[in-house]
């Protein structure tokens, strides 16, 4: 069996290099992912947003529960028991409102914070490519224009050389 060799390639690979495209088909999948991750972001801090709802709202509703009557004509260990349950109850209905609150500001604000620096690189980021996409096409059309001129140019040298020869 011979030997595979496994050539590596002209690029490297990375995610740098994974964008570009024929002419500037490179550009649009760059400021399209620039879009889904804001999209994205939106979406998780909607999410973290109505989870901490959730949690608060569970967590009041465990309070109030808290402050209804329970076992108020029972005596001895029964009493015991009841309010144990009920201390028990006001400890979780505490705990909810702390990861309430712990969601607001480890989770939600942070992203918002990050969500709007966001916001501001992508819009450097955006009117730079922009920019110079902008000057490629002008340059390239530049280009296309002396190459006609050229070929032309070239082609009427040939004609007058063959006519000259002939």
């Amino acid at each position: 069996m011979p030997a595979s060799t496994i050539e590596s390639p002209a690029v490297a690979l990375s995610f740098a290099n994974n964008f570009w495209g024929k002419d500037d088909a490179g550009v649009q999948p760059l400021l399209a992912r620039m879009a889904a991750a804001k999209t994205t972001c939106d979406e998780l801090k909607s999410f973290y947003g109505a989870r901490a709802a959730i949690e608060e709202e569970y967590s009041r509703k465990m309070m109030n529960l808290c402050r209804k009557p329970l076992g108020s004509q029972e005596t001895g260990t029964l009493k015991t028991s009841l309010d144990t349950v009920r201390g028990e109850v006001e400890q979780m209905a505490k705990q909810h409102q702390n990861i309430s609150a712990e969601m607001k500001s480890e989770l939600e604000e942070p992203l918002a914070a990050f969500t709007g620096g966001m916001k501001e690189r992508r819009k450097i980021i955006q009117n730079t490519v922009e920019k110079l996409l902008k000057t490629k096409t002008q340059q390239t059309q530049h280009v296309n224009k002396v190459r006609q001129q050229t070929a032309g140019t070239s082609t009427h040298m040939n004609v007058n050389i063959i006519l000259d020869s002939g």
